[in-house]
């Protein structure tokens, strides 16, 4: 064109760029909800943690592009922060995920905070695991008392107010999956407990009929000869 754009012009122009922006937001969290419903139908099916764990780190990066992830569970009998499944791609990174003992890293700050931390620089957190880690940004996503999400990114500030809702959201459905497993299988140990003990009693009854059989047979024949004589003594 032959002339410079004037003011309106230019403010038009922000306004449509506010616009695409908002609408491609938008787009994208909507893909991430539809994800996030695909997900929990596929973790009511889940019967261990460990099935939760890795439905939830192949949602994380199919629906959520998030390829360095991993899932630690807290093992209340060691107190301590245990792998369960981790990503292809963190492996490569920075290699297979370590148990974590209470106060070894910023994964047991956010663990017992119980709220997602996000580090956008991890270069400026002392307490790191690793300082000389490659990772410069991280997610964590405590889940109840099970265990905590961690995703993570070699740029700094890698994550943005999507991702996190995203993964805020996927935490509510993680508890609950959990929740449901724990549940399933205290009622999976009680009936068996529940098993054993019939089976203790039907093997008393047992024994218990046996000892008696003898004598209460012995008791009837004696009955019956008292009825035909009619002798006291019987």
């Amino acid at each position: 064109r032959d002339r410079e754009f004037n003011a309106s012009e230019r403010e038009v122009i922000k306004l449509l760029e506010q616009w695409a922006g908002y609408e491609l937001e938008r787009q994208r969290f909507e893909e991430r909800l539809e994800g996030l419903h695909g997900t929990a139908q596929r973790l009511l099916t889940a019967e261990t943690t460990t099935d939760v764990a890795k439905i939830t780190i192949e949602m994380i990066v199919d629906a959520f592009d998030l390829p360095v992830s991993a899932f630690w569970k807290y093992d209340a009998n060691q107190d301590v922060l245990r792998p369960v499944t981790e990503t292809d791609e963190a492996v490569r990174i920075v290699g297979e995920a370590p148990t974590f003992e209470r106060g070894d890293a910023l994964l047991w700050e956010s663990f017992d905070g119980g709220k997602i931390r996000h580090y956008e620089d991890l270069t400026e957190q002392p307490e790191a695991y690793n300082p000389e880690t490659p990772l410069r940004s991280e997610v964590h996503v405590p889940c109840g008392t099970y265990g905590i999400i961690t995703s993570a990114a070699t740029e700094p500030r890698a994550f943005d107010e999507i991702d996190i809702e995203s993964l805020r959201l996927l935490e509510g459905l993680v508890t609950e999956a959990v929740t449901a497993v724990k549940r399933e299988e205290r009622l999976a140990a009680r009936g068996e407990t529940l098993q054993r003990q019939n089976e203790r009693l039907e093997e008393f009854a047992d024994i218990v009929a046996h000892d008696l059989r003898n004598p209460l047979a012995g008791a009837i024949g004696f009955l019956e000869i008292g009825r035909e004589t009619n002798e006291p003594q019987y």
